[in-house]
């Protein structure tokens, strides 16, 4: 290897002259480059790089820039730049541990008896804030909250309780007791007082955090944050993975870059799924991207249901491979038995801050009111267990469901949209012949490509001026409508909200037994006022679930649904309640419908 004549501080500085992060930097850290080898380099760059808090990517680009400007050689291991980024973050992180340990020493001191708590709690939080850097305490609901890592190494949100708090006190500050004789001073910890004094806070001044993200993402101003860390415009926290180095997205891709990008996520991901239709296929393709670009809309996402006829047909493995270029560890949910269970999985999944979330398996009709307010909500609003507080969570997540041919009500249905499958087999899950045999491992192996793919769709449609879908829309997600839909509208991905129709015909079961029951109810009893018992008496048992209880039990809970049917309009006819006869409340039908209502029996008699 050649030596190189330039001094190295020049050289680096000749080789990025407009680039103002990296020259801050040089100028705040004045590192010296301590080995003048290619490899040196590389490293030194990368480490004044991450500094700068420039991306894996950039870090990447900036290396070969470097060796292609200088003559060195350029053909290298597949993962040397990734090992290169990861050695120098590592031993940055040792070294962040040690000046960590160093500014302790200088840090502010603050008397654990100084009882005036409307003077050192914001001293308090200004230490806290001081030693937030980089950002790994955040505000999410309302409540302080700290980033810590599991076993596997991914982030997870912790409400900052008594012991985090104190123990964020005792690493931001030098706690003290004075005598007040002798004036000496001796070692403290923070007074408990002070510690709930600032859990208590009204308004916890400490950044907000809305997602974790394990990719890219678009911000609202459409920015593409691929930086690790805190990213303050969308209130995300980006924890890139190891290995993770994304190629360069153009502001204005071109043709063969988004030619690349659909054959890549619809062909090669997709492509071996049996959906039944192009619009299932949007969907699916609609649900993968929707994580990178949630920042870029306000307005509550719907429920993105996946469905076969039969188990073994891939709708596991389909939510699985749509999670994973977003994220590697998808939230999982499974179905609640009631409606308070429902609320506290909801609360206990959303404080986790995901990014993408999966409820699994619906084995029955999914039926929750809960699950309906989460669905149209940007916000979720609970008590925090064990404590007399509520707690207001940001909805920004991705939700999906698995299911064989499902049941839901109406207030699920048509918060919805779906994804269906179905191969066509008795046994679908002895097919093969597959393009991509084990397709988890093809998508956790091409992740850099998928989430490239996903951020060039995203980016095309940015760079066309951000055109709205002018389609159809589904009620309660009209700016998800408009924002997805526009972005298969610009990539090319037809079929996006063309099967609400058929999707309402073959769920709808409700409606299908209403009419059913209104039809029998017209032509047995006409258009005469009828009692609630005259109406149970056609066959209401065997048309409506009114659970396993005594005949009574079940005439109490028709009663009661035939009361929330008041001034329901079902086919041609409405249900209109008349008034009392005997203390009983009477109902009859209303023809609204163009000509003559059909005939009754006692007409035809």
């Amino acid at each position: 290897m050649r030596a190189d004549a330039e001094p190295p501080s020049a050289k680096v500085l000749s080789l990025l002259d407009g680039e103002p992060r990296f020259k801050h930097t040089w100028e705040q850290e004045r590192e010296d480059l301590r080995d003048s080898s290619p490899s040196g380099y590389d490293f030194s760059l990368t480490n004044i790089a991450i500094s700068a808090g420039w991306s894996d990517q950039e870090i990447c680009n900036l290396l070969i820039a470097w060796r292609r400007k200088h003559g060195h050689d350029l053909k290298l291991r597949d993962d040397y730049y990734a090992r290169t980024i990861a050695n120098a973050k590592q031993t940055r992180f040792k070294e962040r541990s040690t000046d960590k340990s160093q500014r302790r020493k200088g840090r502010r001191e603050l008397n654990a008896g100084d009882k005036d708590f409307a003077r050192i709690t914001p001293l308090a939080w200004e230490a806290l804030n001081g030693a937030n850097d980089p950002p790994r305490l955040f505000r999410s609901g309302g409540v302080a909250s700290r980033l810590e890592y599991d076993d596997g190494g991914f982030p997870m949100l912790k409400e900052l309780d008594e012991h985090r708090m104190t123990n964020e006190l005792t690493e931001a500050v030098h706690w003290y007791i004075e005598e007040k004789t002798t004036r000496v001073r001796s070692d403290a910890t923070p007074p408990t007082r002070l510690v709930n004094n600032l859990l208590s806070s009204r308004e916890v001044p400490l950044p907000v955090l809305t997602r974790i993200v394990t990719a890219p993402v678009f911000s609202t101003a459409g920015k593409l944050e691929t930086g690790h860390g805190y990213h303050t415009e969308s209130r995300t926290f980006c924890h890139q993975l190891e290995g993770f180095c994304l190629r360069s997205v153009r502001a204005h891709p071109t043709p063969s870059d988004i030619e690349r990008a659909r054959a890549t996520i619809v062909k090669r991901l997709l492509g071996d799924f049996p959906f039944i239709s192009n619009s299932e296929r949007a969907h699916a393709v609609a649900l993968l991207l929707l994580p990178f670009a949630r920042e870029l809309f306000e307005g509550p996402t719907p429920l993105h249901e996946i469905e076969s006829p039969m188990p073994g047909s891939g709708k596991g493995l389909l939510a699985d491979v749509l999670a994973l270029p977003s994220t590697l560890t998808p939230s999982r949910l499974t179905e609640a038995g009631n409606e308070e269970e429902w609320r506290k999985r909801i609360t206990s999944t959303r404080r986790a801050v995901p990014s993408f979330v999966i409820i699994d398996n619906v084995g029955c009709r999914l039926e929750s009111s809960q699950l309906a307010s989460a669905l149209t909500s940007t916000v979720w609003e609970d008590r925090l267990l064990g404590l007399s507080r509520n707690i207001r969570l940001p909805i920004r997540c991705a939700i999906a469901v698995t299911a064989n041919n499902p049941s839901f009500s109406m207030e699920i249905m048509r918060r919805c949209v779906r994804i269906r499958i179905d191969s066509k087999t008795d046994r679908p899950w002895l097919r093969d012949k597959f393009q991509e045999p084990d397709l988890r491992k093809f998508a956790i192996e091409n992740r850099n490509e998928l989430v490239w793919s996903a951020l060039v769709m995203i980016q095309a449609w940015i760079a066309e001026g951000r055109p709205l879908f002018k389609g159809k829309k589904l009620g309660s997600f009209e700016r998800w409508s408009e924002v997805m839909g526009g972005i298969l509208g610009v990539v090319g991905v037809p079929g996006f909200l063309e099967n609400l129709n058929e999707f309402y015909e073959e769920a709808d079961t409700d409606g299908t037994t209403l009419r059913q029951f209104v039809a029998e109810w017209w032509v047995t009893l006409g258009a005469g006022e009828v009692t609630t018992s005259q109406l149970w008496k056609l066959s209401a048992r065997d048309l409506f679930e009114l659970g396993e209880g005594t005949e009574q039990s079940q005439k109490i809970r028709f009663g009661k649904m035939i009361a929330l049917l008041r001034d329901r309009h079902i086919e041609q006819f409405c249900i209109k309640r008349g008034g009392k006869v005997q203390r009983a409340v009477v109902w009859y039908l209303e023809w609204t419908g163009d000509g003559e209502p059909p005939e009754t029996c006692a007409e035809k008699g």
